[in-house]
């Protein structure tokens, strides 16, 4: 069912219809890397309403788009931007119908607000047809520099844990010590799918407001959200009723925990650049295209409150909540009814259609929860798996919103 409704949800989708954010935010790295990206900023163009009736936001964007395909803006937007009564569209329309003169130039860079996005964005735009450097160029250089010895050396590294793994299973070393949850019988392992329905519906649910726009409500969000998590746990279902150390391993080793997710979480790493060449990057030219709406929120409104909310979503709410219901409590129930790589793979593939990224998507996402599965499995204790979903996901964070720096 959960599959039927991602694959019906998805079928919605126009191919290639890409949100607002996520066209503003290619529309950003085609100018920062000077590419002229004209696809992309006539998707954008598209998307933004006529003249007559773009006000604000929209209105300064459709104006700079319009100024980024061929340096000049449509008549009736420079005569809607001058006629208004805010300085900085009137200060922008006076520039754009005349680009060359450096006093209006100087002007429109001096009412530009540097702390907002799109203004920014704009005004390196104003600053390049003025033949000044943003530094972009430089910066984007200086972290692309960094960027790919760590990747490699990371890289690296996850081919010779492979290696390694696949060696020490060859000569019979390494058994797994089994799903941490340790059913009876077929029928108790049976009862157990009842409370991740239970746990996808909190998972799925919007989350709870806690006083509004607050960094400590940010914060209850997510505690009340694990805590109902938790619950479920000790929910009514059938017997018996399991707690936390039942699905979260009883004996816990520290150091071997972490040694556990970070080597996985190199491995992971070729797994998924792999399984993006291969499957992820050809269905995306078939399938309809999707984006997180959170991380979408996160790139084109960059606020501290926005990036604590999705931070906090991706690298605390979403590593224990999702990897409780489909590796610690889903994975060992199908494996007690079938065999531990069927309940991988299936548990893997239903973890992937939760996500709202689209089919193209899943392959990654499930190669994501096929290793977090194994160490799982192979540990016996679900934090490897907890620590591993929040290292890959905080670094995806953290990267995104270092490039955009």
């Amino acid at each position: 069912m959960l599959i039927a409704l991602a694959l019906y949800g998805n079928a919605l989708r126009d191919q290639d219809k890409k949100t607002f954010a996520v066209e503003l935010q290619e529309f950003r790295v085609a100018r920062a890397t000077g590419e002229a990206a004209q696809a992309s900023l006539d998707r954008l163009f598209e998307k933004l309403p006529d003249y007559s009736k773009a006000t604000g936001e929209a209105l300064l964007l459709k104006a700079a788009v319009d100024f980024e395909g061929d340096s000049k803006v449509d008549p009736k937007g420079i005569e809607k931007l001058r006629a208004s009564k805010d300085q900085t569209e009137k200060a922008l329309g006076a520039f754009y119908a005349d680009p060359k003169n450096a006093g209006r130039g100087n002007k429109a860079l001096a009412v530009l607000d540097r702390t907002l996005p799109l203004e920014r964005e704009i005004r390196d735009q104003v600053a390049v047809a003025m033949g000044q450097s943003t530094g972009k160029g430089k910066q984007l250089m200086r972290q692309v520099m960094v960027l790919i010895p760590v990747g490699a050396t990371f890289l690296l590294a996850g081919i010779g844990l492979l290696i390694w793994f696949s060696q020490q299973r060859g000569q019979g070393k390494l058994e797994p010590k089994g799903f941490p949850i340790q059913f009876a019988n077929r029928a108790e392992a049976d009862k157990m799918p009842w409370r991740v329905v239970l746990g996808l519906l909190v998972l799925l649910a919007p989350a709870p407001e806690f006083g509004g726009d607050s960094a400590m409500a940010v914060i209850l969000e997510v505690g009340v959200k694990i805590a109902l998590a938790l619950m479920i746990l000790l929910a009514p279902i059938g017997y018996p009723a399991y707690g936390p150390r039942d699905v979260f391993g009883k004996n816990q080793r520290w150091g071997a925990n972490f040694a556990w997710a970070l080597g996985g979480w190199a491995a992971n790493a070729v797994v998924l650049l792999a399984v993006l060449i291969l499957i992820v990057l050809p269905l995306q030219t078939i399938t309809p295209s999707a984006e997180h709406p959170g991380a979408s929120e996160m790139m084109s409104n960059p606020t501290a409150l926005t990036v604590l909310r999705f931070a906090l979503l991706a690298a605390v709410t979403a590593p224990l909540l999702e990897e409780i219901l489909f590796r610690g409590m889903l994975a060992p129930a199908i494996a007690k009814i079938s065999t531990p790589t069927v309940a991988i793979v299936i548990s893997s593939l239903l973890f992937a259609a939760i996500h709202p990224q689209g089919i193209a998507a899943w392959a990654a996402l499930g190669a994501v929860g096929c290793m977090c599965a194994v160490l799982t499995y192979y540990s016996g204790s679900l934090w490897p798996a907890i620590l591993l979903h929040a290292f890959h996901n905080g670094s995806l964070v953290a990267l995104s919103l270092w490039i955009q720096s």
